[in-house]
C-alpha cells in the first residue's frame, strides 16, 4: 500500500510517498481502507517531531481518517467488515491507504455523513469535547459562549442540551 512517510523531522521536504506492506489487525483491532483524511496542526507538529504524544520520525502522520473496515482482528465485537467509520488515531498513521486502530478508535458513521466530513470531524470534535467536558466542565444551566467558528469550536454546540446548558445566540 502507499503511505506518506515523514522520514526525518522538518518541513514538507521530509515527506516521501512510499510503498509499505498492508498492515494486519491484531486482537481487538480493525483495519480501515482510507477514503479521506483530515489534516491538522497536530500532523505538522508530528512531522516536526515536537508533538509530545507521538513518536518521532520516521512516522506516517495523520490523526484522523474515514473509510470502510476491511478486516477485523480476533475479539472485535463492535464492528464488522463493510462498516463505514471515522477514525481517531492519536499515534498517527492516517496518511495511508489503510490504517489499523483499536476498535474503540473507529467510530460508526451516520449514512448521511460523507467520508470527507467524517475525516475532518473526529480529531477537532474530540479535542473540543474533551476541553469542554473534562478540562473545565461548566455547571448545569450555564450559558456557554463560543467565540470562534472553526470546526472544533462548533463541536461543543451539539451536546449542550444533553447536559442542560444553554447555547448562546451565534452567527456564522
Amino acid at each position: 500500500m502507499k503511505v506518506v512517510l515523514a522520514c526525518a523531522a522538518g518541513g514538507p521536504e521530509v515527506l516521501s510517498y512510499i510503498d509499505q506492506p498492508m498492515p494486519e489487525p491484531g486482537a481487538g483491532e480493525v483495519r480501515v481502507r482510507v477514503a479521506a483524511i483530515g489534516v491538522n496542526y497536530a500532523d505538522i507538529m508530528c512531522r516536526r517531531a515536537v508533538h509530545q504524544s507521538m513518536r518521532p520520525p520516521p512516522i506516517v502522520p495523520g490523526c484522523e481518517a474515514a473509510g470502510i473496515i476491511d478486516a477485523c482482528g480476533a475479539g472485535v465485537s463492535r464492528h464488522r467488515v463493510g462498516d463505514r467509520v471515522g477514525v481517531y488515531s492519536p499515534f498517527g498513521g492516517a496518511y495511508a491507504e489503510a490504517i489499523v486502530v483499536p476498535e474503540d478508535y473507529a467510530l460508526p458513521l451516520p449514512e448521511a455523513m460523507s467520508f470527507e466530513t467524517a475525516a475532518a470531524f473526529t480529531h477537532a470534535y474530540l479535542t473540543a469535547h474533551e476541553a469542554l467536558n473534562a478540562s473545565a466542565p461548566p455547571p448545569t444551566g450555564t450559558t456557554v459562549l463560543i467565540t470562534a467558528a472553526a470546526g472544533a469550536s462548533l463541536a461543543p454546540m451539539f451536546p449542550h442540551s444533553w447536559r442542560g446548558q444553554q447555547r448562546a445566540p451565534h452567527s456564522i
